[in-house]
C-alpha cells in the first residue's frame, strides 16, 4: 500500500484536474450567456445549454475521482460504481434555474450579473461535489474489500486565504462515513460536511487515505500547505497532459457501459 504522503500527493493531483474541469466550466458558463446576447440561445435553449454544463462539471470531476480511486487501489479491472445522478446535482440544477429565472425577470445591469455570478458558482461546486461525492462512493467500496478507509480535509493555501472555518477543518481525519465537525460559531455549510466543498468558492478538497498493515501506525501529515492549487485558464487546461484526459475518457466509456448493461 501506498504512503500517506504518496496517497496524498496522488489526492492532490486529481484535484488539480478537477480544478480544471472548474476553470473551464465557468468559462462555459461567460460564452453561454454571450452566445445568448448575440441570439445563438433563445430564452429556452439557454436553460438547457447552462444545465447541460453543471452536469457535465459534475460527471466529469467524478470520472476524474473513479480514475484516481481504481489507480489508488491497485485493483485489476475493479472501477467503483458511477455516481451520474443524485440529489445534490438535482439541488444544484434547480439553482440554476432559479436563478436563470430571476436574471430574465430583471433588466438591471448589476442584478443580472449577481445571477450570473451564482450560475457560474453552481458550475463550480458540481465540479467539486461530482469529485467528492464519486470519491465517497469508490472508498465506500473498496471499505467492502477489507480497506479501512479514511477522510481528511485539506484547505488551500496557495494564492488563497480559507476562510476562518475551512482553515478549523484543514486537517481533521474522520471516518469515512462520518461528517466532518462544525466549528463553533460558524454559519450554514452549503450543503453538508461530508466533505467539501463547505460554501461556495469554496477552494478546498478531500482527501481519502487507504489504510493496510504496512502503513496502520503511520500519522497523515496535513501540515504543509496545499501548494496544488494554482488559477487555471482555459489555455492551461489545453496544456494539461493528454494522459490525464484519456484516463479520464476511457473511465467515463467504462462507466457508460457499466450503467447501460444495469438498465
Amino acid at each position: 500500500m501506498a504512503s500517506y504522503s504518496d496517497q496524498i500527493n496522488a489526492a492532490q493531483a486529481a484535484h488539480r484536474a478537477v480544478l480544471a474541469i472548474e476553470s473551464t466550466s465557468t468559462q462555459k458558463v461567460r460564452n453561454a450567456f454571450s452566445d445568448w446576447q448575440v441570439g445563438i440561445h433563445t430564452k429556452q435553449s439557454i436553460r438547457y445549454e447552462l444545465e447541460r454544463i453543471v452536469r457535465s462539471a459534475y460527471r466529469s470531476s467524478a470520472a476524474v475521482a473513479a480514475t484516481a480511486a481504481s489507480q489508488q487501489s491497485g485493483l485489476s479491472g475493479w472501477s467503483p460504481t458511477p455516481v451520474f445522478n443524485n440529489e445534490y446535482l438535482q439541488q444544484l440544477l434547480k439553482d440554476v434555474r432559479k436563478n436563470l429565472r430571476a436574471y430574465k425577470a430583471t433588466k438591471d445591469p448589476d442584478q443580472r450579473r449577481k445571477f450570473q455570478m451564482w450560475i457560474e458558482f453552481s458550475a463550480q461546486v458540481a465540479a467539486g461535489a461530482g469529485a467528492t461525492e464519486q470519491s465517497l462512493e469508490a472508498y465506500k467500496e473498496l471499505s467492502d474489500f477489507g480497506y479501512r478507509v479514511v477522510k481528511g480535509w485539506m484547505a488551500n493555501f496557495q494564492d488563497h486565504t480559507p476562510c476562518e472555518d475551512c482553515l478549523a477543518l484543514h486537517g481533521t481525519v474522520i471516518g469515512l462515513d462520518d461528517s466532518f465537525p462544525r466549528p463553533a460559531g460558524s454559519g450554514r455549510p452549503y450543503v453538508s460536511l461530508q466533505g467539501p466543498p463547505r460554501h461556495p468558492r469554496c477552494q478546498c478538497h478531500l482527501v481519502l487515505l487507504i489504510q493496510a498493515l504496512d502503513n496502520a501506525f503511520d500519522k497523515p501529515d496535513f501540515s504543509h500547505p496545499d501548494t496544488g492549487r494554482s488559477t487555471l485558464s482555459t489555455e492551461d487546461v489545453k496544456s494539461m497532459s493528454a494522459g490525464v484526459f484519456k484516463s479520464v475518457v476511457a473511465v467515463l466509456k467504462a462507466i457508460v457501459a457499466k450503467f447501460r448493461r444495469r438498465k
